[in-house]
C-alpha cells in the first residue's frame, strides 16, 4: 500500500547516493512534500512518454533505469529542483511510481498547459495509440514503436473539464507501419 511513510523510507534510503560530485544527495531535506507528490504526479502522468523515449534496445515493458533527458529537464523547470535531484527522485521512487503511482494521481491530471509544457510539448492529456509494440501480422521482426515526428497539439472536449489541450502523437514500426490516433 502506498503511504507517506513508505515514500518517506524510500527517500530516507536515497539521502546516502551521490548526487554526481560525491557529496550524499540530501534529497528529504531539500524537497517538500508538496514537491514531491507533484513529482510523483507528473512522472505518473507521463509514463507513455518516458516509455517511448527511452532507447530502442530498451524492453518496453520494464521499468525504466533513468527518465529521458528532455523528462528530467521539464520536471527540473517544473517543479524547480536541479537535474541530479530529479534523478534522485526517479531513483528512489521509480518502482512506486510505476507500479502504484495512479493510487496518487486518481482522476486529477496536472496543469503543463504554460509556456514550460509547450517548450516541452507534454500536457497532462498525451494521446498515443493503444499499442507498444507492433500488431501488424506480416511485419517481419514485431518491435516497440517508436515517434515518427513531433508530438502535435490537439485539443479535447470533455464533459466534466472542458476543452483541454492535449499533445498527439503519431508512431511507427520499422516495417513502416504508422500508428496514430484519428483527427
Amino acid at each position: 500500500m502506498l503511504s507517506i511513510k513508505v515514500i518517506y523510507t524510500l527517500l530516507q534510503a536515497s539521502d546516502n547516493l551521490s548526487l554526481g560530485d560525491g557529496a550524499p544527495s540530501r534529497i528529504t531535506e531539500t524537497v517538500t512534500l508538496q514537491t514531491l507528490l507533484d513529482f510523483i504526479h507528473s512522472t505518473t502522468c507521463l509514463r507513455d512518454v518516458i516509455v517511448h523515449r527511452q532507447p530502442p534496445s530498451a524492453p518496453p515493458d520494464s521499468i525504466p533505469d533513468s527518465l529521458p533527458d528532455d523528462i528530467q529537464a521539464f520536471l527540473a523547470t517544473r517543479l524547480r529542483l536541479p537535474v541530479p535531484h530529479i534523478d534522485t527522485l526517479w531513483k528512489a521512487l521509480r518502482v512506486v511510481i510505476w507500479t502504484e503511482g495512479d493510487l496518487v494521481v486518481g482522476d486529477v491530471l496536472p496543469r503543463f498547459q504554460d509556456d514550460v509544457g509547450e517548450r516541452f510539448k507534454l500536457a497532462g492529456h498525451m494521446l498515443y495509440p493503444p499499442v507498444h509494440v507492433c500488431d501488424q501480422q506480416f511485419c517481419p521482426e514485431p518491435t516497440f514503436l517508436r515517434h515518427k515526428d513531433a508530438p502535435v497539439k490537439v485539443y479535447l472536449f470533455t464533459m466534466d473539464r472542458g476543452v483541454c489541450e492535449a499533445w498527439s502523437t503519431h508512431l511507427y514500426c520499422y516495417c513502416v507501419l504508422p500508428y496514430q490516433l484519428s483527427p
